[in-house]
């Protein structure tokens, strides 16, 4: 798992490409499975304020041997503020691995 730290705008659309990788450095292959992404405002709420799917939308897994996956988060998906989140892959047999986890900071922006 590793922790990663996400600030930008709600003027602004973010994405973002990661490369999942083993202690090696060899790349994990993620086609298969499921990525989820759940955004609340705090730890403890039971409704996401935002989730993104790669079997949906807002993740987007690249089926090559580069084993990346894009996370984007629409321009006006989250207000100003501060956010946690985690990501989580699932296999086929509903098996849950945590990826990542870490703090959404959403800063006011100016221009409309």
């Amino acid at each position: 798992m590793f922790r990663v730290d996400i600030t930008f705008a709600d003027n602004e659309d973010f994405s973002h490409s990661f490369r999942w990788v083993d202690r090696s450095g060899s790349p994990i292959e993620l086609g298969s499975d499921t990525l989820v992404m759940q955004v609340k405002a705090r730890e403890k709420d039971r409704v996401p304020t935002l989730e993104l799917r790669s079997d949906e939308t807002g993740i987007a897994v690249v089926p090559d041997e580069t084993h990346r996956f894009t996370i984007s988060i629409p321009r006006g998906s989250l207000r100003a503020g501060s956010y946690v989140f985690d990501l989580l892959k699932i296999d086929q047999v509903d098996t849950r691995v945590r990826l990542a986890e870490g703090v959404i900071t959403v800063e006011k922006g100016i221009t409309s």
